[in-house]
């Protein structure tokens, strides 16, 4: 335990490997739009990450590229200690304001992508419908309340983000991020935990990097009875269903 914030990794784990609304939600990619929207736009690297950490302004994406790619940076054990549990940090946070989020979240449009950079869904593949079928297996009772896509300008979707409320009232956030084919980067395949109390509640985070570039982070918040073990967070985040 370091901060108050309990975490276990395993790296090299093994990993098995639209639309449940019409979302006729406008594109958050005008000036102005929410400060979630906003998160999602932008991809600064993990020393930024570690940074806001630190004055505890969480940004999204830096969550996902720290999480993706923790071993971009200098091998010293000093300083993978400290990125590590910066980015548990961070997934913590960025899962415990996602889930207090009133407002819903809307589909972001990237207009300086890469073609070819995100995967094209399949014609006839719902990954929302997807997602939703493969949370329920592992959390019965879970009902989806929004889901929002990032999209490049040439349809590919870049991610995708899911938001749901089980019947004993806890919030789930699943977040799946798609590796991005104009970049070339090392993947070492990872999963992690990490878990901290705030007050009466829980927040969980489940992260799985895969060897394909793949980055799937799982958060619930809720109270301390009504969470689900990690394991099964653990094994829905491994679930090849969230992959498009």
């Amino acid at each position: 335990m370091r901060d108050g914030v309990e975490w276990a990794e395993a790296p090299g784990s093994p990993i098995e490997d639209d639309d449940i609304l019409e979302l006729g939600r406008k594109s958050a990619s005008k000036p102005g739009g929410r400060s979630v929207a906003q998160w999602r736009r932008r991809w600064p690297r993990l020393a930024a990450a570690a940074t806001v950490v630190a004055v505890g302004l969480v940004t999204y994406p830096a969550v996902r590229s720290s999480l993706s790619n923790p071993a971009s940076h200098p091998a010293t054990n000093s300083l993978i200690t400290s990125v590590n549990e910066s980015s548990h940090n961070a997934a913590l946070a960025m899962i415990e304001a996602q889930a207090q989020q009133t407002e819903p979240l809307v589909d972001i449009i990237r207009p300086a992508s890469t073609a070819g950079a995100c995967p094209v869904v399949e014609p006839g593949h719902s990954t929302q419908l997807a997602i939703g079928a493969a949370a329920r297996g592992s959390l019965l009772t879970l009902t989806v309340r929004d889901v929002a896509r990032t999209l490049d300008q040439y349809l590919g979707m870049c991610a995708i983000e899911l938001r749901g409320q089980d019947a004993a009232g806890s919030v789930f956030v699943i977040d799946v991020v798609a590796p991005e084919r104009d970049t070339v980067r090392r993947r070492t395949p990872s999963s992690s935990v990490a878990s901290r109390r705030d007050g009466a509640a829980v927040v969980t985070s489940v992260t799985v990097v895969t060897a394909t570039g793949w980055t799937v982070v799982i958060g619930c918040v809720g109270a301390v009875a009504d969470q689900p073990n990690s394991e099964t967070l653990l094994h829905l985040a491994q679930d090849p269903a969230l992959h498009w």
